[in-house]
C-alpha cells in the first residue's frame, strides 16, 4: 500500500476518534457552563496572527473552572496546549488543532495593602500589572515594563529585562497538576533560572501568583518605567507581528555569531562605532535599527552557504521572529532553527512551535515541521 494512502486511513481513524472525544468534551463545559467555542479561528487572536482553527477552544472564568476543565482533559485522556496571551508561542496556519485551553478570563488582581501581598491570576497582563503597582506606589517590577504577555507566562519563562526578573519578589505560585489537583510551590521550589522555571519541564498549570510588595517613590517607579519603555522601542519589533526574543542570550546575538569569523567579528566592532555611537544613536532615536549588522549577518550566512532568508530580518534585530511577506510555517522554523545553529547550544529558542493536540494537519508539511523542531 502507498504511503500517502496508508497515512490518509490513518488520519481518518485518529480524526474519528478525536471526534468522539469532542463530542464528550463538548457535552461536559455546557453541563458544566464553561465558556468554549466551536471552530474558533485563531489565527487573527493570536499574538504572531498565525494558526489554524481549534475544533474547541476553552476559557474558563475561575480557578474552580479551570480545575474542572483539567481533571476532565486528564481523565479522558485528550491532549490540549494551555495558552495565554500567546505572546511566546507560534501556532501554524497549516494545523487545524483539537483542544487549546485559554486563561485569558482568569484575571483577577487583588492586593493586600496591610500585609503587603499581592494575589495575581495567571490571566492578568504584565502591562497592567505594572501600571498598577505604579498606581499604588510600589516597587521592583518596572523592568517588566513594555514585556507583552500575562502573569502566567511572565513566570513560566521568568521574564524580565534591565536586571530585573518576575520571579524577584514572589513569594509562592498557585498551580494545577496534571490530574487537577491545587498545588502551591515555594519560590525555591519553582527553579527559577535566567529565562527558566520548573514549569518549563513540568505539567504544571500556574493559576494565580503570590508577590511581596515594597513600597517606593511615585516619581522614581514612573521615570524608570518611562526610561525602560523608551528603551525597549529601541531594539524590539514593533510594527510587525513578532514573538519579541527568540534565542535568549544575555550578550548579542551578532558578536555571538560572528565572533566565529575574524574578519567580520573585526568589522562589527568597525559598525558598532560608526552606527552606535551616542552622536548617531541620538539622530535616529525616533527610529533606531540593526541594519548593517543584518547585512554583516547577511554576509556571514553566504559564507557558510546557509540559506535561512526566506524569511526577512527584521531591521531592529535579526534575534526576532516576524510575520512579513505572507510566510509558511517551515519558513519561520528554518529560520528559528537556523539561526540558533549559528551560536552555542546552551542558549536556548524562547518562542514555542506547537505542534500538540493536533485535529489534522497537512502531511508534508508536518513531516518537515517535525525533522527542524529539537
Amino acid at each position: 500500500m502507498e504511503y500517502n494512502k496508508l497515512f490518509d486511513i490513518v488520519s481518518q481513524v485518529q480524526v474519528g476518534s478525536i471526534e468522539i472525544k469532542l463530542d464528550e468534551l463538548k457535552s461536559f463545559l455546557r453541563n458544566s457552563f464553561v465558556y468554549f467555542v466551536e471552530d474558533y479561528h485563531l489565527k487573527y487572536q493570536t499574538y504572531f496572527k498565525t494558526g489554524g482553527h481549534v475544533k474547541c477552544f476553552i476559557a474558563p472564568s475561575s480557578l474552580k473552572e479551570m480545575r474542572k476543565v483539567i481533571d476532565f482533559l486528564y481523565y479522558e485522556k485528550i491532549d490540549y496546549k494551555l495558552i495565554g496571551a500567546t505572546s511566546n508561542i507560534l501556532f501554524f496556519d497549516e494545523i487545524t488543532y483539537a483542544v487549546v485551553v485559554s486563561t485569558k478570563n482568569l484575571g483577577n488582581c487583588n492586593i493586600d495593602h496591610k500585609n503587603r501581598i499581592a494575589r495575581i491570576e495567571a490571566g492578568f497582563s504584565l502591562e497592567a500589572f505594572v501600571r498598577v503597582m505604579l498606581v499604588e506606589g510600589y516597587e521592583g517590577f518596572e523592568g517588566l515594563e513594555g514585556i507583552p504577555g500575562t502573569i502566567g507566562g511572565g513566570v513560566f519563562m521568568n521574564a524580565g529585562a534591565y536586571g530585573y526578573n518576575i520571579s524577584d519578589q514572589i513569594i509562592s505560585v498557585e498551580c494545577l497538576d496534571e490530574k487537577g489537583n491545587f498545588v502551591t510551590l515555594d519560590k525555591l521550589d519553582c527553579g527559577f533560572k535566567y529565562r527558566d522555571s520548573i514549569f518549563k519541564s513540568s505539567s504544571l498549570i500556574i493559576l494565580a501568583v503570590n508577590f511581596a510588595l515594597r513600597k517606593g517613590e511615585g516619581s522614581v517607579i514612573s521615570k524608570k518605567i518611562e526610561t525602560f519603555h523608551i528603551a525597549r522601542h529601541s531594539y524590539q519589533e514593533f510594527a510587525y507581528p513578532n514573538l519579541g526574543s527568540m534565542i535568549s542570550l544575555s550578550g548579542n546575538l551578532y558578536a555571538e555569531i560572528l565572533k566565529r569569523n575574524k574578519k567580520l567579528y573585526y568589522l562589527y566592532f568597525v559598525i558598532k562605532v560608526l552606527f552606535k555611537n551616542p552622536l548617531v544613536k541620538f539622530y535616529k532615536r525616533k527610529s533606531p535599527d540593526s541594519i548593517p549588522f543584518n547585512k554583516l549577518l547577511k554576509m556571514y550566512l553566504k559564507e557558510l552557504s546557509k540559506e535561512i532568508e526566506s524569511h526577512p530580518m527584521s531591521k531592529k534585530s535579526a534575534n526576532i521572529l516576524i510575520n512579513k511577506n505572507k510566510l509558511t510555517g517551515i519558513d519561520f522554523l528554518n529560520y528559528m532553527y537556523g539561526l540558533h545553529d549559528l551560536v552555542d547550544s546552551v542558549y536556548k529558542i524562547e518562542n514555542e512551535p506547537v505542534l500538540k493536540s493536533i485535529y489534522k494537519a497537512d502531511e508534508e508539511f508536518l513531516l518537515k515541521a517535525k525533522e527542524l523542531i529539537r
